[in-house]
C-alpha cells in the first residue's frame, strides 16, 4: 500500500499494535486513544520463529521453518503419512529443531496417531493434524475445506445454504482430528467450550432420530444461525419467540401440511431444550395423534413461558388438522362434543387451553369406560350368536329339548291349578 514510503517510528508502534497475530496483545480503541495523547505503548514482540539446523524433503521441496511446511501439507497428504509412519519427521524434529515445546506436542501426536481410525480418509486426517501441531496457528485445511476451529460452525452453515457438499464437514464431526486441533490452540479462551460442542455433534451426526443428524449439529455449531427450515425460508427466525411470530403469519396466509420439521426440531431444542425436550417422545412418536399432541404441547410451552400475545391463526390450523385426535375417541356423541370444544378455543389464540382440553383425562376416561361396556356387550352377544349356531347345527331336534322342559313346567303348573281348583271346589260342597 505503501510502495517505498517509509513509515516513522511512532507509525510503526501504531501499526504492530493494530496488527498483532494474537487477538489478546491487539490494541484496542483505549490504547490507540492513549497513542494519540502521546503514550509509549511498546507492543509484545512477535515471536522469534523456528528455523531446522537441515532441511527436510516432502515432495521433492525442502523445507527448514515449520509453519511452512504445516501450510503445505494439506497438499500431498500421503507424503505426509510416509514421513510420520517411516519416523523420517520425528528424526527431524528431534536432530533438526531446537523446540522443546513443539518436541512436546509433536510427542503427543504421536502417541495419539495409532488410535485414529484408518478408513477412507485417513492420510487427510492425519496430514490436518501433524500441520495443526507444527503451527499452531494454521487454519485447518481438509479436502475443499479451510477454516479456524472457532469459525466452522459459520463455514458449516454458509455451505448448506449455498447447497454446497457437507460430506467434507460430516467427515470432520465424525472424527477426532478436530479435537487436537483445538488442543493445540492454546490461546483460545473458548477451548473447552468448543470441544464439548464438537464432541457432542459426533454423536447426533451418525443419528436419524428428528431433532438429531447434520441439522443439529448447524445449530450447536453456530448460535447465531437462523433457523434453515423450507418453511421459513421467507422469514429471518433466530429466537423460539420469532418462530412464533413467524408461524403465525405463515398460518394466516397459507395452510402448510406441517408446522414441524426436522429444522425447526432441532432449532427449538438447541435454542431452550425445556419448550420441546419433554415432548420430544410424543414428536417423534409413529402414533399420528401422539405427534400432534407434542406439537401443541411445544407450541403452547412457548407460548406460555415467553408470555406471547395470542396466535389465533395457529389455533385455526390446529383446529383443523385434529383428525386424528378425533380419531382416538369411540363415542361418536362424545367426538362432537370434543368438536365444539375445539370450536369455542379455536378463534381465542389461547394454545395454552387447545393443550390443557386434550391433556384432560376425565375426556378420555368416559370414553373409555362407554367403550369398555360396549365390548362385554359384544362379548355376551358374540357368545350368545355361538351356542345358538351350535344348537343349529342339529336342526331336526333343534329346539326339542327346550321344548319338552317348557312342556313339563307347563304341565306342572296346569297339573298344581287342577288339584288347587279340585280342592276348592270340594271346599265349597262341604
Amino acid at each position: 500500500m505503501i510502495g517505498k514510503d517509509r513509515l516513522s517510528g511512532a507509525m510503526l508502534e501504531l501499526l504492530r499494535g493494530l496488527l498483532y497475530d494474537d487477538p489478546s496483545q491487539r490494541w484496542t480503541l483505549d490504547d490507540v486513544q492513549a497513542w494519540m495523547d502521546g503514550r509509549r505503548l511498546t507492543p509484545k514482540q512477535s515471536a522469534k520463529r523456528v528455523k531446522a539446523s537441515r532441511p527436510i524433503v516432502v515432495d521433492s521441496k525442502k523445507y527448514t521453518r515449520p509453519e511452512v511446511l504445516a501450510k503445505d501439507m494439506w497438499g500431498y497428504p500421503d507424503q505426509v503419512a510416509k514421513i510420520v509412519e517411516n519416523s523420517e519427521l520425528e528424526q527431524w524434529l528431534d536432530r533438526a529443531i531446537e523446540d522443546k515445546t513443539l518436541k512436546l506436542r509433536m510427542d503427543q501426536l504421536f502417541a495419539e496417531i495409532p488410535k485414529y481410525d484408518r478408513s477412507t480418509g485417513y492420510h487427510e486426517r492425519l496430514a490436518v493434524a501433524v500441520a495443526s501441531s507444527l503451527y499452531t496457528d494454521c487454519p485447518v485445511r481438509y479436502q475443499n475445506l479451510s477454516f479456524l476451529p472457532s469459525g466452522f460452525g459459520k463455514t458449516m452453515v454458509e455451505a448448506y445454504v449455498q447447497k454446497n457438499d457437507m460430506q467434507p464437514f460430516i467427515d470432520v464431526l465424525r472424527h477426532n482430528f478436530i479435537i487436537q486441533c483445538i488442543r493445540n490452540r492454546k490461546k483460545a479462551a473458548d477451548s473447552t467450550a468448543l470441544i464439548a460442542k464438537f464432541d457432542s455433534c459426533k454423536a447426533f451426526i451418525s443419528q436419524s432420530a428428528i431433532g438429531t443428524g447434520l441439522e443439529r449439529c448447524l445449530y450447536l455449531m453456530d448460535a447465531e444461525a437462523p433457523c434453515l427450515s423450507p418453511l421459513l425460508e421467507k422469514h429471518y427466525v433466530q429466537t423460539p419467540e420469532e418462530m412464533m411470530a413467524a408461524f403465525e403469519d405463515i398460518c394466516s396466509k397459507s395452510k402448510p401440511q406441517i408446522l414441524f420439521d426436522r429444522h425447526i426440531v432441532a432449532f427449538l431444542s438447541v435454542k431452550d431444550r425445556k419448550n420441546i425436550d419433554p415432548y420430544m417422545k410424543d414428536i417423534t412418536s409413529n402414533e399420528p395423534h401422539q405427534r400432534v399432541l407434542g406439537q401443541i404441547r411445544t407450541l403452547a410451552t412457548i407460548q406460555k413461558r415467553s408470555r406471547l400475545d395470542k396466535f389465533p391463526a395457529i389455533t385455526q390450523w390446529i383446529a383443523n388438522n385434529l383428525e386424528d385426535l378425533y380419531e382416538r375417541f369411540h363415542d361418536s356423541e362424545k367426538r362432537e362434543e370434543v368438536k365444539k370444544q375445539v370450536d369455542v378455543i379455536r378463534t381465542k389464540g389461547d394454545l395454552s387451553k387447545m393443550a390443557i382440553l386434550f391433556d384432560d383425562p376425565k375426556i378420555y376416561q368416559s370414553d373409555i369406560s362407554k367403550f369398555y361396556q360396549a365390548m362385554e356387550e359384544y362379548r355376551r352377544i358374540e357368545s350368545e350368536k355361538e351356542l345358538i349356531e351350535e344348537k343349529l347345527k342339529n336342526r331336526k331336534n333343534y329346539g326339542q329339548k327346550t321344548g319338552r322342559q317348557i312342556a313339563s313346567v307347563v304341565s306342572m303348573a296346569l297339573s298344581i291349578l287342577i288339584i288347587v281348583f279340585t280342592a276348592y271346589i270340594t271346599l265349597l260342597k262341604g
